[in-house]
């Protein structure tokens, strides 16, 4: 520790572990005084505990949060991990997350005598910038427990009552993985002879007069052989309201056929592929769209794109404030591209990572006050069911919806694939 000299009084500070003897010599004339004394000293550095908060948790991209650590202990370092692949040292960092997706945030805090993490799981919400306010969300599913929700129901066979339907899907699956799998698959049979079918889903609209934006997350991810993806599109499409069609010519009337004209759009898989507004994607990567209906309009937008890839304007009778779907359908069209018979019994997932269901609360089809109206809402927010491509079916066109289809200028700029959201980040 080292010695002050006698009549001094000295300080010093002790900074290793261990037993100290401590002595205090008086001189006073003749005689020696000496007295003696220990202490002990211990570790100060006790592992910490990380802790965080976050400002705001939600809202519209590109969103900028606001991160404040808020742990325990002599701290030295912090490590964060943002979820979408960025990182940061920084003790209260800033970071704008720019697409759509769910955000795992964990926090590594260290001293020299331990570290600590925390993860937030699923912590912060990023919707696309197509959402506005006035919106209040009735359905939050992200699928992270066995079984389907029970406000969904599921839908595995053929069209009812239509002789000109294709065979249905076989899987369709909630395992409490973190997504709802819909599985496409070979089928040798069926009315539209050998091809691949398709899987999707239909998401039903409220009743009640509700305009509302429903929002899917969503990637292809191949079976047996990963190399090969059977899919050539992904169709986010609207489905119509109309009492003189079934659910079958619904779909061909305004969502399926050759031309791509209509009130939907071409995902394309590989390089090679386009879709209707001249860019191609990878359809293994996580996707976003949302399809916005208010005030008889209706809004596609997919990823990160801050403009709607089309828009559908229409009136109180084509685009009435009732009972209105849209559909994510996976598609292999008729024996053009699809893959030999060979690969009989393979199936092929979209993944749908999660679905939010938002009711209107401004605007002419906004949610009217009082419980009774939001509980019948709620009541009949949503179903899903696999559905089919009527590629084999005869194609219908509808000039008086498909005149009024906005088709927006091609300066949207590259899509960015947004990485899982809910994957538990290691420790």
């Amino acid at each position: 520790m080292g010695v002050a000299g006698a009549g001094r009084k000295s300080s010093r500070y002790i900074v290793r572990r261990g037993r100290w003897l401590l002595a205090s010599c008086t001189v006073c004339a003749a005689l020696l005084a000496v007295s003696v004394a220990s202490i002990t000293v211990r570790s100060s550095t006790t592992v910490p505990t990380a802790r965080f908060e976050a400002t705001p948790t939600s809202g519209i991209a590109p969103l900028v949060v606001q991160f404040r650590a808020i742990s325990t202990g002599l701290l030295r370092a912090w490590s964060w991990n943002f979820g979408d692949g960025a990182t940061s040292t920084a003790r209260n960092p800033s970071h704008t997350y720019l697409t759509a997706g769910r955000y795992t945030v964990s926090l590594l805090v260290s001293v020299a005598g331990g570290t600590s993490r925390v993860t937030r799981a699923a912590y912060i919400m990023v919707n696309p910038p197509g959402t506005q306010p006035g919106w209040t969300t009735i359905v939050d599913d992200q699928f992270n427990s066995p079984g389907v929700p029970s406000h969904w129901s599921l839908y595995s066979g053929s069209y009812a009552g239509d002789t000109s339907s294709c065979a249905s899907p076989s899987q369709v699956q909630v395992p409490g993985d973190g997504y709802l799998h819909l599985k496409m698959q070979y089928l040798s049979s069926g009315i539209c002879g050998q091809s691949w079918y398709t899987g999707g889903m239909q998401i039903a609209k409220a009743d009640g007069g509700v305009d509302q934006a429903v929002t899917v997350r969503w990637r292809i991810v191949p079976s047996a052989d990963p190399s090969i993806v059977h899919s050539t599109r992904i169709i986010p499409m609207r489905w119509v309201d109309d009492p003189n069609y079934s659910w079958y010519q619904g779909e061909a009337d305004y969502c399926e056929g050759s031309s791509l004209d209509g009130c939907y759009i071409y995902l394309h898989f590989g390089a090679s592929g386009q879709i209707w507004h001249g860019y191609s994607v990878d359809l293994t990567q996580w996707h976003t769209f949302r399809i916005e209906q208010r005030d008889h309009q209706v809004s596609l937008f997919i990823d990160n794109l801050t403009k709607p890839v089309w828009l559908y304007k229409g009136n109180a009778t084509t685009v009435p404030d009732a009972f209105k779907r849209t559909v994510l359908q996976q598609s292999c069209p008729l024996m053009v591209g699809c893959p030999p018979a060979t690969y009989a019994g393979d199936v092929e997932d979209i993944q749908i990572d999660w679905i939010t269901i938002q009711n209107a609360t401004s605007g002419i089809g906004r949610v009217a006050s009082g419980a009774g109206s939001v509980a019948q809402a709620q009541a009949h927010a949503a179903e899903v069911a696999p559905v089919l491509s009527p590629s084999c079916a005869a194609t219908f066109t509808d000039a008086r919806l498909d005149a009024q289809i906005v088709r927006v200028p091609l300066d949207f700029g590259p899509l960015v694939a947004v990485e899982p959201s809910h994957v538990a980040i290691p420790t």
